[in-house]
């Protein structure tokens, strides 16, 4: 495909405006929405002033950040320039970010830029604001014949201008937007390497790419290592059953359950998992490129903002309605005894599926207490972080915006991590029927919580010698 470009003549621009008002009128943009902006513009120090004008627009560059970090392709190159499909536009604000010149906005949730008017060239005409310009300071077409002009212009320059220059010919891997200037760019405010803050880079290359990596990673050895933690778990626990029924039937061990989830946990988990696996998946089409057109017209940023409101209005609700439930769950995650260490000291051998030898241990056990102190922190971290990157971007600005957005994706690493090794455990230890229908067998509970069962067969003898009493 031929390569295209326009020239922009900063030493022919008189700053009418005209560009501006017909960009917005060609391309029907809404109040408070343009993709050119123009103002005035001093260099010098006094008495040797220059007055000119700063035409800020899109650069249209060969190798666009806006581009390289757009995750649902509506950013894309096509015959030199820069174009946007905003009917693809997520709304995430990832180029917004990135963009070394600033030029992406966003207007009516999704993100809006010059796309080198796309259509009308594509019916045979011009570019608008290269039809209005009274002063020819705008031109576009092939890019080698607007290289050859702006040669031209800037040798003709150089005897009112001698520092006149042609920016773009190597910035960014080229501009699609030539610049012929009166002056050396940096006296007009024009970066000699453009590119986007560090933190971007760090944020789109290294934590991104290193998220996915470590997150397939653990799912697949904790695939392995719950079938074979499985096996060693239920062996166990025939082991003690058969010792414990002797004779009993199989009928008489299904009154030997006992109650461990409260149907008001059962909801807040089932809530809770819900809103989070919606979050994951949302978040997982604007992390990962090959699902990004999942997130194209903006939906999946919608449902990510609703499981947002329900992950955080959920522990605040349950803290409302079952204040004594919440603050045990509280007090139990952040406080641990000597045989809550001894427990973590040995959790090698509980990963395997051996816990007959584990140190007796309370409602929580160690590890449950360590994973819900860390999903409560970690949480609030992602809640902070994602409550910046809504309301804040503008605030925070691009490098703000990356290291937050690293925070917030960090986070999501870590929850899922946990979420992964709560599914090891639920699997291995056959932890699912206790939370879908409340009940465990005592077998199993005494295994793993000795202390709390303990503590209800005390409760279950004092009510019994009660009621003998009576």
């Amino acid at each position: 495909m031929t390569e295209h470009a326009f020239l922009l003549d900063l030493g022919r621009c008189i700053g009418c405006q005209a560009c501006v008002v017909a960009c917005k009128v060609g391309n029907d943009l809404g109040s408070g929405q343009q993709y050119i902006h123009i103002t005035e513009q001093t260099r010098g120090t006094f008495p040797d002033l220059q007055g000119g004008f700063k035409n800020l627009r899109c650069f249209h560059c060969a190798d666009a950040a806006c581009v390289a970090v757009c995750p649902t392709g509506a950013l894309f190159k096509e015959g030199g320039l820069t174009r946007l499909d905003r009917s693809a536009c997520s709304g995430c604000g990832y180029c917004v970010v990135a963009c070394p010149y600033g030029i992406p906005e966003m207007h009516d949730g999704r993100a809006g830029k010059c796309d080198g008017c796309a259509g009308a060239v594509a019916a045979g005409g011009e570019p608008w604001c290269v039809q209005t310009c009274p002063s020819q300071a705008l031109e576009y077409g092939e890019r080698s014949e607007i290289e050859a002009e702006a040669g031209r212009r800037v040798s003709a320059l150089r005897s009112l201008h001698p520092n006149a220059s042609i920016y773009g010919e190597t910035q960014a891997g080229g501009l699609g937007l030539l610049v012929v200037s009166p002056d050396v760019p940096e006296r007009l405010d024009l970066p000699m390497s453009p590119a986007p803050p560090p933190s971007v880079d760090l944020w789109q290359k290294v934590v991104q790419p290193g998220t996915l990596a470590v997150t397939a990673a653990t799912i697949a050895a904790a695939g392995v290592g719950a079938v074979i933690a499985r096996r060693r778990h239920l062996g166990e626990v025939q082991q003690l059953e058969a010792a414990a029924r002797g004779g009993e039937s199989d009928d008489a061990e299904q009154e030997h359950l006992i109650l461990r989830y409260r149907p008001s946990q059962r909801r807040v988990h089932v809530l809770l998992a819900s809103s989070f696996l919606v979050l994951l998946l949302t978040g997982l089409f604007l992390l990962w490129g090959p699902l990004g057109f999942l997130a194209a017209g903006g939906i999946s940023r919608w449902l990510h903002r609703i499981g947002a409101v329900v992950y955080m209005a959920v522990p605040v609700v349950y803290l409302v309605r079952d204040r004594e439930g919440a603050k045990q769950l509280l007090v139990e995650s952040f406080t641990y005894d000597r045989d809550d260490f001894e427990w973590l000291r040995r959790i090698g051998r509980y990963l395997g599926g051996r816990s007959l030898d584990m140190p007796p241990q309370g409602r929580l056990n160690a590890g449950q207490k360590l994973h819900h102190a860390a999903v409560i922190v970690v949480s609030a971290g992602i809640m902070l972080s994602g409550l910046g990157l809504w309301f804040l971007k503008a605030a925070l600005g691009p490098t703000g915006v990356a290291w937050v957005a690293m925070v917030h994706d960090g986070g999501a690493l870590v929850l899922t991590l946990l979420l992964v090794g709560h599914l090891y455990f639920t699997f291995a230890y056959r932890a699912l029927s206790g939370m879908t229908t409340g009940y465990v067998p005592r077998t199993e509970a005494r295994i793993e919580h000795a202390k709390w069962v303990d503590e209800l067969e005390g409760k279950e003898a004092a009510e019994a010698r009660a009621e003998a009493g009576k």
